[in-house]
């Protein structure tokens, strides 16, 4: 099991990045409330699931610590991980490809 500490889910860090501990290896990955359009726009056809994989894989290379560390994580710690990310709309949250005004 790993050592996770997720952040606050309904503040937005004033760099706009998502920050979250895995052990000693910082996971820092945009917040989903401010994903880079290019890359919404290029990845537009690709469902919710696959939309976070690639932002891994657009944001960490391939032997990373960042992304060793994510692929050491069992489901139930990555989904605490993702929850942590992306808040629940009842704390004002958005889901990937949803703007506020839905």
């Amino acid at each position: 099991m790993t050592d996770t500490a997720p952040e606050e889910a309904a503040e937005v860090p004033t760099d706009g990045k998502f920050h979250y501990s895995i052990g000693d290896v910082e996971i820092v990955l945009p917040h989903a409330k401010r994903l880079p359009i290019g890359f919404v726009r290029k990845n537009r056809g690709a469902d919710a699931e696959d939309m976070l994989f690639l932002l891994l894989e657009y944001t960490f290379k391939e032997g990373s610590p960042e992304l060793a560390a994510i692929d050491g994580l069992d489901s139930e710690e990555f989904t605490e991980m993702l929850k942590a990310w992306m808040p629940s709309k009842t704390n004002g949250g958005v889901t990937v490809g949803e703007s506020s005004a839905s």
